[in-house]
This record gives C-alpha cells, structure tokens and sequence, in this order.
C-alpha cells in the first residue's frame, strides 16, 4: 500500500476477511480429528447420515459456488481504484461474499466431519469393519469425500485467496483478476458416494488403470522412435545406434508386462467391447474395500517400477547390474504377491453380475477372468528376470 494512506474500513475489513480465508484452508484440514472407534448406528443415525448428505449436495455446495462466484466478480470486473462510489460497492460486495463464505465452508466441513471425522491411513486403521450395511455412509467412501474437500482447501482455496490477500496492494492497480477454472467446476463428488460400492472402487480402478495406459503408451512411442532412429545411420553415429539398439531392447522386454497390467484393470473397470461379468458383494465393510484397493494398487505400484526401471539406460557397470536386478527380483516377488492376494480378495468379494444374460457360475468367475492374466503375468516375469541373468552371465 502507498506510504501515507489509510485505507477505507471497507478494504481493511476484506482484506481481513481473504486473511481468513487462506489459513482456513490451510490450517483445517490439519485440525481434522482423528476417531478410529468402530460406530455401529441405528437405522434413524444412518437415514440422518444420507439426509445430510444430500443437504451437502443440494444446498451446500451449490451455496459455496455461487458465494465464490460473487466474490471473484467482484474482485475481477477491474481495478479498485476506479471511481470511488464504484470501488467502494465493489469492496462492500466482496466483503459481504466473503464472510458468508466462511460460514459456508464451516457448514461445509462440519456435516463432512460427522460423517468421517478419521482420516484413512495406510494401514487401513481407520476404516471400519462393522458397516456393511450403511450403504452411501461407509466409512471409506465418505473418507475419500473428505479428503477431496481438504485437498480442495489446501491446494485450491488456500491458493486462492492467498492471491486476493495481496488485495490493498492492488488497491491503487490496474490488475484484472480471471476468475478460477475450479470455481466453474466445483464439485465434491457427492453423487458417486450414492452409486454403488463396486462403481466407487472402479473409479479407483480407473485411475491405476489409466496410469498403466500412459505408461504402456510411452513405451511403445519410444520403442518405435528408437527403431526409426536405428534404421537411418545418417543421423546417428555407430556408439549411438548401438545405444539406442540397447535401449529399444528394454523397453520390449518391459512392454509385455505394462500391457498385462492394463488388462488387468480393463477387467476390473470395463471396456467398450467387454463389460465386466462381475460385481462386488454388497456385504463388504469399508475395511474390505480398504484391502482390495491397497492390494490393486500395489499391483499398479510395483508394475510401474518395474517397467520404469528398463526405460532408463542399461547398467553401466557390474555393480549397478547386480543391483537392478536385485531390486527387480524383490519388485517381481511383490508384484506376485499383490496379484496372488488380489485374487483371494476377489474370490471372497466379487459376485456374478446379476444383469448380465449369461452371469458365469461363481465357481468360474476367477477362473474366466484372470487366471489365464496371471499366467502371463508371472511368465513375463521370468522372461525379465532370465534376460537380466543371461546378461549378468555374459558380463561375468
């Protein structure tokens, strides 16, 4: 602000206001409470539960994005320092958007945090294994609905307004604010926790899913270039064309195993062509979900490093070769494992899919589905492991 001059008590009062805002959004979701007790409700607390739910959805939320509209037209429509009646109705607007918002984003985070006031942990000690029969209030659906909210306070909110902080020193600019992409967007994902539990771990399924995808892409636009960069010895010297052979070699021996990964997921999630066979049992508490998405997603993890590990160059040495193939032999036995345990999580919680015309029998819907995957999975496995110490024998 320029020395000598006080500013209006509309200003100072917003400026305040924003100051709010922005450590809101940064200090509450590290207040957020940490109740691992297992809570067994009664009908009347579960039919209270889905009613504030549908508060959230239906007046909340619709409540907040339109206060942040306000306040970002407000702020964004020109500079401050315009004609004084007209800065002055804006500020006032501001200022009255903003302390609503905060009562909002109060609301808000109070109805969230009596629905699933623990955060989820890696451990999976804070989901629960007695609510099988709350439907859109299981604990590890309404989790993943808090902490998209804090994720929305620490990174979006707080950003924001942290921005608009700066905002008696543009009291006296000509900077035009845009207002936020996200604020056209806003939307907490209420109405997925009211589908069903198997779509809401698809969702996750799909996010492993289209990681592998990317990955396999990759590989194979490498694979390619570097095959076309091979076959023309005018743009590269012999060192590099006998580096690039090397590398084009890794990246094939990695390719197989994305792709049974993709396929993996494509299963779980469904594909234009082929629409899943199955779905999940509807007596699985949050905890057996916990489970089933930790186990996927180590499987996702570990097929990652893996296949990462071949896009970077060859070992340069010895060494460096006995300690890849260690770390690739520990991974490989990983990822068994996280597949091997996937399946007996699925044997205990996927059903035959009742809409379907043809369900297959429950004896075979492992069988159908991914036993012939997992044969090839542990096949490419050993075909990465056995070049790795066909190589480690030529260097020794």
């Amino acid at each position: 602000m320029h020395s000598g001059i006080e500013p209006r008590p509309p200003i100072h009062g917003l400026f305040i206001a924003i100051g709010q805002l922005e450590r809101y959004g940064r200090e509450t979701p590290r207040r957020r409470g940490r109740d691992i007790s297992e809570k067994s409700l009664s009908s009347p607390e579960i039919d209270a539960g889905k009613a504030l739910l549908v508060e959230v959805q239906t007046r909340s939320l619709p409540t907040l994005q339109r206060q942040l509209h306000g306040l970002m037209r407000s702020l964004a429509t020109g500079p401050l320092n315009e004609e004084e009646s007209e800065s002055d109705r804006k500020i006032t607007n501001a200022l009255e958007f903003a302390l609503q918002l905060g009562a909002t984003l109060n609301l808000i985070d109070r109805s969230l945090a009596s629905l699933a006031s623990a955060p989820i942990s890696e451990e999976l000690g804070f989901t629960c294994k007695i609510d099988h029969e709350y439907g859109v209030l299981k604990r590890y659906k309404c989790i993943d609905l808090v902490q998209k909210f804090d994720r929305l306070l620490w990174r979006e909110f707080a950003n924001l307004f942290g921005l608009y902080f700066s905002l008696i020193e543009l009291y006296h600019s000509n900077i035009h604010f845009p207002i936020p992409a996200f604020l056209s967007n806003l939307d907490l994902e209420v109405p997925r926790l009211q589908g069903s539990d198997f779509g809401f771990l698809q969702d996750l399924w799909r996010v492993d899913g289209n990681r592998l995808g990317d990955c396999h892409d990759q590989l194979s636009e490498s694979t390619l270039r570097l095959g076309t960069d091979s076959n023309d010895p005018t743009t590269s010297s012999q060192g590099n064309l006998l580096l690039n052979l090397d590398r084009k070699h890794r990246l094939q021996r990695a390719e197989p195993l994305a792709l049974i990964g993709v396929r993996f997921f494509d299963k779980l999630v469904g594909t234009y062509y082929a629409k899943t066979s199955f779905t999940l049992s509807p007596s699985v508490s949050s905890y057996d979900m916990g489970c089933l998405k930790k186990e996927t997603s180590g499987l996702c993890a570990h097929i990652l490093k893996i296949v990462r590990s071949f896009t970077r160059s060859g070992p340069a040495n010895e060494d460096d070769l006995h300690a890849e193939m260690g770390k690739i032999l520990v991974w490989s036995k990983e990822l068994s494992r996280h597949f091997d345990s996937s399946m007996t999580l699925f044997a205990f919680f996927l059903i035959p899919d009742p809409s379907r015309i043809d369900p297959p029998f429950p004896e075979d819907l492992l069988r159908s589905s991914f036993f012939e995957l997992r044969s090839e999975l542990h096949l490419a496995l050993e075909q990465l492991l056995a070049a790795d110490r066909k190589l480690e024998t030529l260097v020794d």
